[in-house]
């Protein structure tokens, strides 16, 4: 008997791949996850030989190819979707394609980003029936290689986000003025820095900020997906910057923010005045990030008439589920 799903991705944690599997589970759907970090070697000579040389492939992309194959075979899924730059080669999603599945990627992160852009994964691109792509700025560059590309903006895990009641000794230990969570790009500590020496409160937790060394004071570490949804309901206020390596124009953590009821300061771009409107505070460049930064801590009202208007906006129409429900209507 056939299922309805295969899944490729990462697994776990906040990764997209796992959000739609939660979601396959609240429809209903029957599904098998094959973790595509499979494909990298654990041998870290022979994959990073493999990245560098090879145009960012897999060292086990042949193996880890055959196995999604072997799967589908087995299995008969109806669709397979696929996340971000799949370790699956072009003669795979056709032979895939002619057990007469439907074979789907989400394109979680720009394939012509440079620190990322891989041969193999432009090569097999075309070869799936449709691309979903959460990025405007990218669409055309699909289309150009004949890829049916749709614009489909990221989702928020209902089973991970959502406007928990938080015990008042715990809210208070959590707490902070200024929060922002996410990966450590240039352009973004160049938004922070000025924050950060106007000194009114900026905490940062995430990856690659340690080279930027004007931010160290600020620097917090990491965070699970627990203590992430608690402390962006505690901060007063939450600053979402986009990537701009990656073209992006709104980033998981502007749905993931509004799902939990934070206050939400958002970077000034087309598709977050898309989702959110007026709902939403925005800034426009570095200095104005620390007016509309100091703005709202000195507004409680304006914090919570924010908190509520962005949490109505998104709940219950951009979970992950409703993503799934769109990519299998198509």
């Amino acid at each position: 008997m056939a299922i309805d799903l295969l899944l490729v991705g990462n697994q776990g944690s906040t990764n997209v791949a796992q959000s739609l599997a939660n979601a396959a589970t609240s429809h209903g759907l029957s599904y098998h996850f094959l973790d595509q970090r499979r494909a990298y070697s654990s041998n870290r000579i022979w994959q990073a030989l493999n990245w560098h040389l090879a145009g960012h492939r897999p060292a086990r992309l042949a193996a880890f190819s055959a196995q999604v194959f072997e799967t589908a075979k087995q299995l008969r899924p109806k669709t397979l979707i696929c996340t971000g730059n799949s370790p699956i080669t072009r003669k795979c999603l056709q032979a895939i394609k002619s057990l007469g599945v439907r074979v789907v990627n989400f394109s979680t992160d720009d394939p012509w980003n440079s620190t990322m852009l891989a041969r193999f994964f432009l090569n097999a691109l075309p070869n799936f029936d449709v691309v979903f792509t959460p990025r405007t700025e990218n669409m055309e560059d699909f289309r150009r290689l004949g890829v049916d590309a749709r614009w489909l903006p990221f989702g928020y895990d209902a089973a991970l986000f959502f406007p928990e009641v938080l015990a008042s000794a715990v809210r208070q230990s959590l707490e902070v003025p200024l929060l922002f969570v996410g990966g450590g790009d240039r352009d973004r500590a160049d938004y922070l820095t000025p924050l950060a020496n106007a000194r009114l409160g900026l905490n940062i937790f995430g990856s690659e900020f340690e080279r930027f060394t004007r931010l160290a004071d600020c620097l917090r570490g990491r965070l699970e997906p627990t203590e992430l949804r608690q402390r962006t309901i505690a901060a007063r206020v939450n600053i979402c910057l986009v990537r701009h390596a990656n073209r992006d124009q709104h980033v998981m953590r502007s749905l993931e923010i509004a799902a939990c009821g934070g206050c939400l300061l958002l970077e000034d771009t087309a598709e977050h005045r898309t989702l959110f409107g007026d709902s939403a505070c925005y800034f426009n460049s570095p200095q104005d990030l620390v007016n509309q930064a100091s703005m709202l801590l000195a507004n409680p009202l304006t914090q919570q008439r924010v908190r509520d208007e962005v949490h109505a906006v998104v709940w219950g129409k951009h979970r992950y589920d409703d993503r799934l429900a769109s990519m299998l209507a198509l």
